[in-house]
């Protein structure tokens, strides 16, 4: 399951980010021209096998020289130079190739680039197939971790497929944000059915009448500010489900104007501490 990667400070990593997430960059590309044939791919022969799987399992064109008839795949040169849609397609031939003929490297890789996507700020994620997708922004790919993370296990699969579909849904071309909005809501009205036990839809005013005595039995014997605390998060949760009612049923209908992209994050970023808030309390339900 993916892991919000740690980073090593620097000065750069620290102070001199870009304001947003960077679709191709030189440092990005100079680490994995290093990365891949020095630490994995040393010899004549790796390289050799690495370069011709993804010819030939992905399309991929590796610079290559011939020498007495045999290719010498040059790495390095293809990381700097090559399109980046060929760098990042490379990125998941090498996870397959892990994958198939050395597993014992997959979970190595994945974490690798995950750790320099991450440093280099780049527009990327990969996941646990080794596939990469776009990024958002790194606020929202902590949160869509945080929330993989606590829907785990068999009691949180239906949510947990709500919230991946509204993560792809966001990160189509272009973004399907009524989509993103309505699996987000999806994902919530299924933790919220399995708390309730009554099988009532999600509602504002449901969401206030049957979360209430729960929320505060589970707050109770704690300090009357934290009571008051958990109360009014409540209260937003209900605002947060009620924002999200005019693309509910929406599926078919092309009348109603998507939300913007903004807004869209906006709901999931939101979305996603309220998720993780209601497995809690049904965590917390069922000890």
């Amino acid at each position: 399951m993916a892991t919000e990667p740690q980073q090593t400070p620097s000065f750069r990593r620290r102070y001199l980010r870009p304001d947003s997430p960077l679709p191709d960059s030189p440092r990005f590309r100079r680490r994995l021209a290093t990365i891949v044939p020095e630490l994995w791919f040393k010899t004549f022969e790796e390289r050799s096998e690495l370069g011709r799987w993804m010819a030939s399992a992905f399309g991929i064109d590796v610079y290559h020289s011939e020498v007495m008839g045999d290719r010498v795949f040059e790495f390095e040169v293809f990381f700097l130079k090559a399109h980046i849609h060929d760098v990042i397609e490379s990125i998941t031939a090498i996870a397959r190739f892990f994958a198939i003929r050395q597993q014992r490297n997959a979970n190595a890789w994945l974490a690798l680039v995950r750790e320099v996507f991450a440093e280099e700020h780049m527009a990327y994620r990969i996941d646990d197939d080794g596939v990469v997708h776009p990024l958002v922004d790194q606020a929202f790919e902590a949160a869509r971790v945080s929330v993989i993370g606590a829907l785990a296990g068999d009691a949180f699969n239906a949510a947990r497929a709500h919230f991946e579909n509204a993560i792809a849904a966001l990160e189509e071309d272009p973004p399907n944000t009524r989509g993103a909005v309505r699996d987000c809501f999806d994902a919530a009205e299924n933790l919220f059915k399995l708390l309730a036990k009554t099988g009532q839809d999600l509602s504002k005013q449901n969401a206030n009448a049957t979360l209430r005595p729960i929320v505060d039995a589970l707050h109770g014997s704690l300090d009357q500010a934290i009571q008051q605390h958990a109360g009014r998060m409540l209260s937003s949760f209900a605002a947060w489900a009620d924002a999200g009612h005019p693309y509910r049923h929406a599926q078919g209908d092309t009348e109603i104007q998507a939300p913007t992209m903004p807004l869209a994050v906006l709901y999931l970023s939101t979305g996603a501490g309220f998720i993780r808030w209601l497995a809690h309390m049904l965590t917390m339900a069922r000890l």
